[in-house]
């Protein structure tokens, strides 16, 4: 992890100092906007006909009662625009990998989602945020171990304001109603999400840096909560690409010790 982190770190140092002259701010202003690397997603869709690839690897670790759990996957997110304010998605983690105490070693498939995004209201005078929906359906098309065994809807309202000083906020309420849990138990779940992010000056936005909170509720007595605290870097090379890491740590004793990523944003135009 840290090898590619530090490989991530040099290509965009290099590829900020090769690009700083190729376009004008015009061009910025028109760069692309991601549902990654953070767990709060934009409300902005991809606009009319443009095509966005967000591929990634991410790796996760828990440790509960002497036994450590590791994952590796490869969460991908493709979003098309139908029209401007509405985009189809399509998601999953394509593929994952899990060992625990580095001797039980499983791996396979997992299940994807198929969704609708609608920014129905755009930035506005005296705080006015942009606002979407989200509605989607998780497919149980992955292997056993790797996928819910239940079809998953979800729904997620998402507000993004964006501040002074270069500084952007983004929250995301939702619900969804995974499969039965170990103990054979069904119950809908409350999502939330809630990111800080910064923006340098004089890198036209191209630099920003985010904190947030995440959580799962379930509604339900005697369920465990999932919560995390996490951080992240994004650059833009070009408006029409993005790297970006991050890292995510558990607050509650049922969530991950910690959860960590790299990615990149392609967008086609």
């Amino acid at each position: 992890m840290k090898r590619v982190l530090s490989i991530l770190t040099i290509v965009s140092v290099i590829a900020f100092a090769c690009s700083a002259q190729a376009y004008d701010d015009a061009d910025w202003a028109d760069a692309l906007v991601a549902d990654r690397p953070d767990v709060a997603e934009s409300s902005r869709t991809v606009g009319k006909f443009k095509l966005q690839l967000e591929p990634s690897f991410q790796f996760s670790q828990d440790r509960e009662n002497n036994v450590t759990t590791r994952f590796y996957g490869f969460p991908t997110l493709l979003r098309f625009g139908v029209i401007d304010p509405v985009e189809l998605r399509l998601d999953s983690s394509i593929y994952q990998i899990r060992t625990r105490s580095n001797t039980n070693y499983d791996k396979g498939p997992s299940d994807f989602t198929f969704g609708l995004k609608w920014n129905f209201l755009d930035y506005g005078p005296k705080g006015i945020p942009s606002m979407a929906v989200v509605v989607s359906c998780l497919f149980p098309t992955g292997k056993d171990d790797f996928s819910e065994n239940a079809y998953v809807p979800t729904f997620r309202l998402i507000a993004d304001w964006e501040l002074p000083v270069n500084l952007s906020f983004g929250v995301n309420l939702g619900v969804d109603v995974p499969g039965r849990d170990a103990a054979g138990d069904k119950y809908a779940q409350f999502l939330y999400a809630a990111s800080l992010g910064y923006a340098f000056h004089g890198t036209n936005d191209r630099l920003k840096i985010y904190i947030e909170v995440t959580g799962e509720s379930p509604l339900k007595s005697n369920k465990a909560d999932l919560r995390a605290l996490g951080t992240g870097v994004m650059f833009l090379i070009t408006p029409d690409v993005q790297v970006d890491t991050f890292i995510r740590a558990g607050i509650t004793k049922h969530s991950p010790d910690w959860i960590a990523g790299v990615g990149g944003v392609f967008r086609f135009v």
